[in-house]
């Protein structure tokens, strides 16, 4: 399947197209006057099954620190509604506090999946997929509202040992001079992605109580309050786990640079030195990233943004495509019932 676009471009498909310029696996076609835009933005659907995504519960998919739900018309989750829609599924892309405690955008998130009941009353539960900082909020949901969830699964997730840029960030709080700065631009910076995104809602930024929440110390402690699906040591788990009727499964990636015109890899280098080895996206490590069944904790060459997709779609030529690998679970989820 191709998305298919008139000449006159959308604004989203603009910087689509600009993106397909810029990869290195994009192709154009032209067809009649109508515009073919083939690049990691698109994914095959499948002919012989038309509802390859077709879930029994919806899915939601959870944005992490810094995140948002979609600016000027581009998702943090870049075209995997549209991947996972193209199949049958259906799609929630709730907006929480950018920065914050997971137990905050917990209650956030739980305030949305209530409303989206009360909105179709034949939803019974859902499908978390969550990204960062998102598999804790994700998590924190399903240890206190589990008659909600099916299923949670987190890409990239920081589960078991915290994140190296928090660590890094956390550290320049000890100072007082430090303290007021990233309290006050990260504060700025959280209301600025409040008031862009496609929903404004004025939710509460609090910059030190995210950090602190997905640092060594706080991810410890948070593990120690909801342990569901968090297992010792560091050798992934191919088992499925099921804690309470809720699945838990995740999935990560080794990598830094993986696309020269992508400008978060620039963001993503300022932590290469802070690992003891290269099995990290360039914000967590593929141990951190373990929670539940571990489909796979090394796809490569991808690095943390990636795994969502951003920035445009910009991944590296010779990674798997990012869509394909949510549409394949969604396809998992489907089999086994959820």
């Amino acid at each position: 399947m191709m998305f298919r676009v008139q000449p006159i471009l959308s604004l989203r498909y603009s910087f689509v197209f600009l993106a397909c310029l810029l990869s290195a696996s994009c192709q154009l076609e032209f067809d009649n006057f109508k515009l073919t835009i083939s690049s990691n933005t698109v994914i095959d659907q499948p002919v012989d099954d038309p509802d390859y995504t077709q879930t029994a519960h919806p899915i939601v998919l959870i944005h992490g620190l810094n995140g948002f739900d979609s600016i000027f018309s581009l998702d943090y989750f870049h075209f995997v509604p549209e991947a996972l829609e193209a199949g049958g599924a259906t799609v929630f892309m709730p907006k929480m506090s950018s920065l914050n405690t997971n137990e905050v955008r917990g209650e956030q998130l739980i305030n949305f999946l209530e409303d989206q009941k009360a909105i179709d009353p034949t939803i019974e539960k859902f499908n978390l997929i969550a990204h960062s900082q998102g598999a804790m909020t994700a998590r924190y949901v399903a240890a206190v509202r589990g008659d909600l969830i099916a299923s949670v699964t987190t890409v990239g997730g920081v589960n078991k040992l915290g994140s190296e840029r928090a660590a890094m960030i956390t550290e320049s709080y000890q100072s007082i001079w430090g303290t007021v700065l990233m309290d006050v631009s990260f504060a700025m910076l959280g209301v600025l992605l409040d008031n862009i995104s496609s929903r404004p809602a004025g939710l509460p930024q609090n910059p030190r109580g995210a950090f602190e929440s997905v640092s060594y110390e706080g991810t410890e402690e948070f593990n120690e309050r909801y342990p569901a699906g968090i297992f010792d040591g560091c050798d992934p788990n191919p088992d499925t786990v099921i804690v309470h009727d809720i699945y838990y499964f995740s999935w990560g990636a080794v990598g830094y640079k993986t696309n020269p015109l992508d400008p978060m890899d620039k963001l993503l280098e300022v932590t290469i030195d802070r690992f003891p080895d290269d099995q990290n996206d360039g914000s967590v490590s593929t141990c951190t990233a373990h929670l539940g069944m571990v489909i796979k904790d090394n796809y490569s060459p991808m690095n943390h943004t990636d795994l969502t997709n951003q920035a445009l779609g910009l991944i590296h030529p010779n990674a798997p495509n990012p869509l394909t690998l949510y549409r394949m679970h969604a396809n998992r989820l489907k089999a086994t019932g959820l």
